[in-house]
C-alpha cells in the first residue's frame, strides 16, 4: 500500500512540476528500502547480572517466518507478585559494550520465508529499541535493509532474581 502511495504522489508531483513555468529537472522517487513487520509473538527470558540484567527478546510474525533475536541490557525492571519483570521503558541503542539502554552487539534475524530447509541468517548492523507501556518498536539494518518492527503486548518475563542473602556460622573451616 506504501508503494501505491507513493507512486500515486511521484506521479502527481510530476505532473505539477510538467505544468509550472520552471525547467528544472525531477529526480525520480527513491525506494525507501524499509521493510515493516507487525510481530505478534514475543518471548522474552530474563537473567541478572547484580544490580542490571540483561533483557533476551525474540519477535516473530505468526508464522515465525521472521525472527528477531536480540538482548537488551539495563537495571532490573518492575517485578509484580509473581516474579515476571517487566522490561524497563526507553530507547535501548546498540553498543559493543553492556550499558543500561544498549542493545548488546550480537543480535540476529533469520528469514525462514524461502524455506525451512535453507533459512536466510544475518546479523544486525546497527538498531534501536524504544520501550514503553506495552509496546516495543525495533529498527534494524540488516544488509543495508532497515527493519522496522513493531509489537504491542505485555512485554514481561520470568525475572532472574538472586536468592535473599544468608546468614551462616561456619561451625569448621578447612584450609590449603
Amino acid at each position: 500500500m506504501k508503494r501505491f502511495f507513493n507512486l500515486v504522489m511521484a506521479v502527481a508531483a510530476t505532473m505539477i512540476l510538467a505544468s509550472s513555468c520552471n525547467n528544472e529537472t525531477v529526480d525520480e522517487p527513491v525506494d525507501d528500502n524499509t521493510f515493516y513487520l507487525t510481530a505478534t509473538q514475543f518471548t522474552g527470558l530474563h537473567k541478572g547480572l547484580g544490580k542490571s540484567g540483561m533483557y533476551m527478546v525474540m519477535l516473530s510474525d505468526a508464522e515465525e517466518l521472521h525472527n528477531y533475536v536480540f538482548t537488551l541490557y539495563n537495571k532490573l525492571g518492575e517485578v509484580d507478585e509473581n516474579g515476571f519483570v517487566t522490561i524497563p521503558s526507553g530507547t535501548y541503542t546498540s553498543s559493543e559494550y553492556q550499558g543500561d539502554f544498549t542493545v548488546y552487539s550480537v543480535a540476529m534475524y533469520t528469514d525462514y520465508s524461502g524455506g525451512t530447509e535453507d533459512p536466510k541468517r544475518a546479523t544486525f548492523t546497527e538498531s534501536t529499541v524504544v520501550v514503553s507501556d506495552n509496546k516495543l518498536v525495533l529498527t534494524a539494518v540488516i544488509e543495508d535493509v532497515t527493519h522496522v518492527v513493531t509489537y504491542e503486548g505485555e512485554l514481561s518475563m520470568l525475572a532472574d532474581i538472586p536468592d535473599s542473602d544468608v546468614d551462616l556460622v561456619a561451625d569448621h573451616a578447612y584450609a590449603y
